[in-house]
Parts: C-alpha cells; structure tokens; sequence
C-alpha cells in the first residue's frame, strides 16, 4: 500500500499538514508509510474533510483547506468560522498567497476569490475570465495570477490605484498555441508555460 495524500504544506522544518482523501492531519517530519500508519491515530484533526488543496499562512498560523464543501481555516488544529458568507458552500480546489496578506482561491463554478481579513472580490465570466470553471492557480510573482480553466488559460493582473483593487485579464486558448482550451495545470518557468 501507498501513502495516498491530496496534498501538503510544511508549518515548519519538523511538521507538516497532510491532506488524504478522507482526511487532514499534523505530522512529523520525514513522513513515509510506517511512520504515517503509526502517527495517524493522534494526528488527525479533521477526519471529514477531503481537502483537495492545503496553504499555511505563518504570517497569523491559520491552515486554510480547499474543498468540494468550501474554504475552511483551521488555527491550532481548531476549525475557525467563515470570514465571508458568499464565500462559503463553493466547491475550491486550489489557493495560493500572494502580495500584500492577500490570497487567491479557484472554484468549480464561481470563478476565483480575492481575500484578504478585510475585503473579497469574486473574478468571474463577467469580468472576462474565460470560464467559471477554473481547474488550478499558480501565483507567478505578488501582483500576476494565472488561472486554468475547462475554457481556457487566463493570466490576472493586480494592484491597488487609490486604494482600489483593480484587475486585468488577459486570456489564452488554442489559436494563442495552447494544445487544448481544457487545461487542468500550468507552471511559469521563466518566459515559458
């Protein structure tokens, strides 16, 4: 048998959260079958929920999980409130941090979500992202998101103009050279894709 994991996130050099198709945990660091087996008794926090994707914010030590049941946050093991009602009962499947205390979180359905503890802004077909359909994230620097979709690549744009959150999208499909317009994940490796 193999370790089955969604995904992980290190809190520190000896620790990390480990996502499992039926699970969220705190484990030891190095982490392999055996250990995993013998750790898992105490280390689960959340035996309910399948986050399909994990990030640890060490800036206040919340854990955010992504899920087909919505965006939790998790503070010593403990799962804290919602921060926004219409964010909440989405189905997220990746989130990634960027500049400014801010974070990024893509949906089944809904487009992607800005936040940060003081605003949301929901990025959706209306404001030209390809489709509501988004599949992945990757955050090429602090103010440039990228976001796959069942339709398309988009690149997202962002910064502050008097205190405003302000986007620009520019989207991406087959006649730019893309193999398929249904791109499950990307990566940004200098000036390639």
């Amino acid at each position: 048998n193999n370790l089955i994991y969604l995904d992980f996130v290190y809190i520190n050099k000896t620790k990390a959260y480990v996502s499992t198709p039926s699970s969220i945990g705190e484990y030891l660091d190095p982490l392999n079958l055996e250990t995993f087996r013998n750790q898992q008794a105490n280390a689960l926090f959340d035996n309910a929920t399948r986050a399909e994707a994990l990030l640890y914010d060490n800036t206040d030590s919340v854990l955010y999980a992504c899920s087909k049941l919505g965006l939790f946050r998790y503070k010593n093991k403990k799962r804290l409130p919602g921060v926004f009602n219409n964010m909440e009962n989405n189905s997220y499947n990746d989130i990634v941090k960027i500049g400014n205390g801010n974070m990024v979180a893509s949906s089944m359905g809904d487009g992607v979500f800005f936040f940060n503890k003081k605003y949301i802004r929901q990025v959706n077909e209306k404001d030209g992202l390809s489709d509501n359909m988004c599949t992945s994230l990757f955050a090429e620097n602090d103010s440039t998101i990228w976001v796959t979709t069942l339709n398309g690549l988009n690149r997202i744009s962002t910064k502050f103009v008097s205190g405003k959150f302000e986007i620009k999208i520019r989207n991406f499909y087959r006649n730019d050279g893309l193999p398929s317009n249904y791109i499950n994940d990307m990566y940004v490796f200098g000036d390639s894709i």
